[in-house]
């Protein structure tokens, strides 16, 4: 049987030393925008309306579009508009959620993370699945301790009016909160994996 999953992995590190570090478990956390956005891609016919993270609808044009591109997740060191991106909320995870209901912001200030680079691995067959990786690291700088109980994936698509557009495709409430101490490392792991 084939399939389509998202995997997720979480540590919290000390310099090279591990303080914790998840198994990677299934989640499930797409948001209604994940579905609109792929329809845009799939469907060359017409465009979609879809909810930014501030709230607002925003036209997303149709594939064949030639400035269109749909699922930029690659941001750069210091970037938290989108990437992975991690939060304090408690909400429940819904397929309605369009943010992440607090995200930390980037920063070393008081309850603020220093968001580094995304970067992603090239599909890679192992076993009988074939799996690609998408990570992010947080160091937390601000001189207190930070709980994170939320994180997900905002991705950067460009509207048809040819502007930059932020859109929340997964959001993932934390079985555990994590506490990140100042000086430390949360790093997150989402892994996309097809199953032959």
């Amino acid at each position: 049987m084939n399939e389509l999953n998202l995997l997720c992995r979480r540590s919290v590190r000390n310099g090279f030393v591990v303080i914790y570090e998840s198994e990677l478990k299934l989640v499930g956390s797409y948001t209604k925008q994940m579905t609109e956005i792929l329809l845009a891609w799939f469907d060359a016919s017409r465009t979609r309306l879809v909810k930014d993270t501030g709230g607002t609808s925003r036209t997303i044009p149709r594939s064949n579009v030639a400035r269109a591109y749909l699922f930029h997740v690659a941001a750069g060191s210091g970037n938290a508009d989108y990437g992975l991106v991690a939060g304090t909320g408690t909400d429940a995870e819904s397929i309605n959620n369009y943010q992440l209901k607090t995200k930390i912001a980037h920063g070393s200030g008081s309850g603020q993370l220093q968001y580094g680079i995304v970067t992603g691995s090239t599909p890679a067959v192992i076993g009988g699945n074939v799996d690609m990786t998408i990570s992010r690291s947080l160091v937390n700088g601000s001189g207190n301790s930070i709980t994170i109980r939320e994180d997900g994936m905002y991705v950067r698509v460009k509207d048809f009016a040819d502007a930059s557009r932020y859109f929340c495709v997964i959001r993932e409430l934390l079985d555990s909160p994590l506490t990140v101490n100042n000086g430390q490392t949360y790093t997150m792991q989402y892994t996309l994996r097809t199953t032959v």
